[in-house]
């Protein structure tokens, strides 16, 4: 099991991604959040993913985190889709366990 702590910014609505896999490509995905939107989001996905079709698309399949988006529309620099697939890809051994950040540099 892989769980991301996401803390996005000015809103304050820290989220919890749980995911978890037994097979390595179909992955269960879910989300401890106050923010209505992100959860929304989650209930869309309908409790699991294929890890492969989330994190390495092929072909004329729409991407994953531009379907979202369309779908389930969140503000845009809202970090929970990459942190979304960042979950899948761990939990399915497609990427290491690396935290990520943004740091606004200041001149």
């Amino acid at each position: 099991m892989t769980r991301l702590k996401v803390e996005p910014g000015v809103c304050g609505l820290t989220a919890v991604i749980t995911a978890d896999s037994e097979d390595g490509m179909e992955c269960a995905v879910s989300v401890e959040s106050e923010c209505g939107m992100i959860r929304k989001l989650f209930e869309g996905i309908g409790g699991s993913v294929n890890a492969y079709e989330v994190c390495m698309p092929r072909g004329e399949q729409e991407r994953f985190a531009a379907a979202l988006i369309r779908q389930y529309p969140t503000h845009a620099a809202c970090p929970m889709v990459s942190a979304l697939i960042k979950a899948v890809e761990a939990e399915c051994g497609l990427a290491l366990k690396k935290d990520v950040s943004f740091t606004f540099l200041s001149e």
